[in-house]
């Protein structure tokens, strides 16, 4: 997935996964999130409070467009989503 602006941003600020490999989107962002921050899922703000995860899963399932990405702020990072990827950085 490619930035939607123009940050300046190292590749080692990074964290990247496929949310495909994940039961769903949200669940994914969770899971990158928690890598970017070495924290365990459990440990994070609950999802829901910086986004609608329901809404997230549905607006990016399988007939969501290929050139759609949604960005949000959570635990303090950059979350975008979209294309097949999670990305999180600082």
């Amino acid at each position: 997935m490619t930035p939607d602006n123009d940050l300046d941003r190292d590749a080692a600020d990074v964290t990247s996964l496929d949310w495909a490999d994940y039961e769903s989107a949200a669940t994914a962002v969770a899971e990158a999130v928690a890598t970017a921050t070495g924290r365990d899922q459990s440990e994070l703000t609950p999802l829901q409070y910086a986004v609608d995860a329901d809404a997230l899963d549905r607006l990016l399932d399988s007939e969501a467009p290929d050139d759609l990405v949604v960005t949000f702020t959570y635990e303090n990072r950059t979350v975008r989503v979209g294309d097949g990827s999670v990305e999180v950085s600082q």
